[in-house]
């Protein structure tokens, strides 16, 4: 089957990115929601930040790739 690694490697990098976006805004809503035992009447202004941030990140389109082309063309499709 192949040999058993013998260390397993972390990789920093990824840890490191800001893939926690609205993080900030998230903390807010969930603070003011356990501050005022978790009626969202009060909290509109922070639940309104978080739902603002989430739809500003939105899906981000991949570009296309070559392979992707190459796929397309190999199948016949034009």
């Amino acid at each position: 089957m192949g040999k058993p690694k013998d260390r397993l490697y972390v990789n920093v990098k990824k840890l490191k990115q800001n893939n926690l976006a609205c993080m900030a805004e998230m903390m807010n809503a969930l603070t003011c929601l356990k501050d005022n035992n978790f009626t969202t009447e009060k909290c509109g202004r922070e639940i309104t930040q978080v739902n603002t941030c989430t739809t500003a990140q939105g899906k981000k389109n991949n570009p296309v790739t070559i392979n992707y082309h190459l796929q397309r063309l190999a199948k016949g499709r034009f």
